[in-house]
């Protein structure tokens, strides 16, 4: 999945009456009515549960039942790492994994590439009306998943130097 999102880099929302054609296929490829819907409103419809779907069906992973709620995703694969209640961390994401956040209104979901003290360092769909890699701040962490057919030897965690600018509210 990650070398898939990495193809994907760049990628950008068209805002307005025209839409990305390559955000409306991948829409039409999950589902017929999810291709309804963003051929009905384009690709201003939130579209980080649909990329994350996009590449699960390409690597041949099955997808939840809702692929366009980020939330849904939080049943995905194998939990390995978790807020707790308290807001402690628990377990550890690796490279490749799903990771899954709240915000008010609903969630983000995108997939780790690395993180830092304070934030994960997110290669996602939608961050900023594209696909790029956004720093996440941890508070709004709520789990990570992974899901491998032959888990990668490259599998691990990855520290890096807190860099660029820290996402603190998701939309």
């Amino acid at each position: 999945m990650l070398k898939s999102a990495l193809d994907c880099y760049g990628l950008k929302e068209i805002v307005g009456a025209v839409h990305n054609p390559q955000i409306i296929g991948w829409a039409e490829g999950l589902a017929n009515w999810i291709g309804d819907l963003y051929r009905r409103k384009g690709d201003e419809v939130p579209w980080c549960g649909l990329f994350i779907g996009h590449l699960a069906k390409a690597a041949g992973k099955p997808m939840p039942q809702n692929p366009l709620s980020a939330l849904a995703w939080a049943d995905w694969g194998d939990i390995v790492a978790f807020r707790g209640h308290s807001g402690e961390i628990h377990g550890q994401a690796m490279l490749g994994d799903v990771l899954v956040f709240t915000r008010k209104g609903g969630g983000h979901v995108g997939l780790y590439v690395g993180e830092d003290e304070k934030a994960f360092h997110v290669l996602g769909g939608n961050q900023g009306n594209a696909v790029n890699i956004t720093r996440i701040v941890k508070s709004k962490f709520h789990s990570a998943h992974r899901r491998y057919n032959n888990k990668p030897n490259n599998v691990r965690p990855i520290f890096v130097d807190a860099k660029g600018p820290l996402a603190e509210s998701l939309s």
